[in-house]
């Protein structure tokens, strides 16, 4: 029997680490024409580490590379520069919620991407479709597909969110036993709001993605915290670290995000050079020489917010 490895994009948020073992569960258990093997390109963050651990699930394997004609199975990306190098691999399948990002493909494959919240909803209206009903859907697997609508949505709340999305969360707590979808959401927002043992490289690329805007190679960091005033305090070593990654990675630019998840609200670190008069053009903000932050009201979603507006100006 052949292999397939599922995976997600490098930086693997919740909904990244999550997807590929939903997928493996259904492709193993009603395929079943391969071994489905989950992965991640590298660590999760800590609120996926905090999900898994509360679920019982065990964490995938890490890896990145991969024998030439190696099936793969691709997760929450389309996006070329958000994966390794697939030229000699067989991407077999695609399943996503992100804007196409130019992945090329050797061979026809099942490719089905949807403007919904999280690539996990994605997967259970797949299921759906393919007639597995929730109640097929094994407690732990329901709790994932929670996880990254919450994770994804932050608790619904995010412009990106859908009624899709609402009436998928609502079926699967349910099955997972999530009683308290609020109160599970906090606890998930405070293990991702932990910076205590990042440096802060690691912060600034945490979750970040990398795009190509014009000519300029370009990199978006978001965090997502509950806990914003724990970033601002590190404001001088942030900007450092953005400069450092700029001459060491060759970004043309590099914008940082502070997502106040309780508030709903961004905050966009200054850096005091020509990248912030994107910020000012495409939002419409002041920035004055003394700003070390500047508060975008209501600016959650890299997807839907931050990234169409880069993406236009940005040449």
């Amino acid at each position: 029997m052949d292999t397939t490895y599922i995976i997600g994009h490098k930086n693997p948020d919740t909904d990244a680490t999550v997807s590929p073992i939903i997928a493996a569960w259904y492709f193993n258990n009603y395929v079943a024409d391969n071994a489905y093997i989950p992965l991640v390109q590298n660590a999760p963050n800590k609120e996926a580490v905090f999900v898994l651990k509360k679920l019982g699930i065990e964490l995938p394997a890490q890896q990145s590379s991969f024998k030439p004609g190696t099936k793969l199975i691709i997760v929450d990306t389309t996006n070329p520069a958000e994966l390794f190098d697939t030229s000699e691999l067989e991407i077999v399948g695609i399943y996503d919620h992100h804007k196409l990002g130019g992945l090329k493909t050797s061979k026809p494959l099942e490719v089905i991407v949807q403007p919904v919240g999280s690539t996990a909803t994605v997967l259970y209206q797949y299921f759906s479709i393919n007639g597995i009903s929730e109640e097929q859907i094994p407690a732990d697997i329901a709790g994932l597909i929670a996880s990254a609508i919450i994770s994804d949505t932050l608790n619904l709340k995010s412009p990106t969110a859908t009624k899709i999305d609402k009436e998928v969360l609502r079926v699967t707590a349910n099955k997972a036993g999530i009683s308290d979808i609020d109160a599970y959401a906090q606890d998930m927002f405070e293990a991702k709001s932990d910076i205590s043992d990042l440096m802060p490289e690691q912060i600034i690329t945490y979750d970040s993605k990398e795009y190509t805007f014009g000519n300029n190679r370009v990199l978006i960091g978001v965090f997502e915290t509950v806990k914003p005033e724990k970033l601002f305090e590190k404001y001088v070593e942030l900007a450092g670290a953005i400069e450092k990654l700029k001459q060491e990675k060759g970004y043309n630019h590099i914008f940082f995000f502070v997502i106040d998840v309780l508030e709903q609200t961004g905050y966009y670190l200054v850096q005091q050079n020509p990248t912030d008069k994107y910020i000012k053009e495409g939002f419409g903000v002041q920035i004055a020489p003394t700003d070390r932050f500047v508060e975008l009201k209501g600016v959650v979603s890299r997807k839907k917010q931050i990234v169409p507006v880069l993406e236009k100006i940005v040449v």
